[in-house]
Formats: C-alpha cells, sequence, structure tokens
C-alpha cells in the first residue's frame, strides 16, 4: 500500500525451484543486465532511485544502504523496465 502500488502480468513457470541464496549473494541473471534499482523507506515512501549496469550492482547496493532510512529496494530490468526483485536490509 503505497503511491507506487502497480499491477502489472505475473510469469509463471511449471517444475522450476526457489532460488536459494546467501546474503549478499547476486544472482547471475542480474549481472548481465541494465538495472533500475528504487529504494523505499520503512513507510513505503520512494527515497532514492538509480539506473545501474548490473555488474555495478553490488556497488549500488551497498551505496543505497549506507542512507540508514532506505529499509528495501525493488530492482527493475530497466529494459523493458518489468519488476525483477527486492532486495531487503539485514539487521
Amino acid at each position: 500500500n503505497s503511491p507506487y502500488q502497480a499491477t502489472g502480468p505475473i510469469y509463471v513457470r511449471k517444475n522450476v525451484s526457489t532460488a536459494s541464496l546467501e546474503k549478499n549473494e547476486i544472482p547471475m541473471m542480474l549481472i548481465e543486465r541494465l538495472l533500475s534499482l528504487r529504494a523505499y523507506s520503512m513507510q513505503g515512501f520512494m527515497i532514492e532511485a538509480n539506473v545501474v549496469e548490473g555488474v555495478q550492482l553490488h556497488y549500488a547496493l551497498q551505496s543505497a544502504f549506507k542512507n540508514e532510512a532506505v529499509e528495501y529496494i525493488h530492482i527493475h530490468n530497466a529494459k523493458p523496465g518489468c519488476f525483477n526483485c527486492s532486495v531487503a536490509r539485514v539487521r
């Protein structure tokens, strides 16, 4: 429930297992893409936004989380712009 709420298609594939990632692990599929990062506060307000090459994602996430007000980050594929995943601050 935020001013940024959006609707769109959800793609579901049969027989796919859920990825099991370690803390701070970035999936390979993100490394090769142009990404849009949108950082949100605990109240759900966007407080930062950036576009980065996937190879720079690790550094961009570290930089965004230096802002203590950032609680989570949504990552979108910049082209065509679909939501990809969410990154949560680990406390």
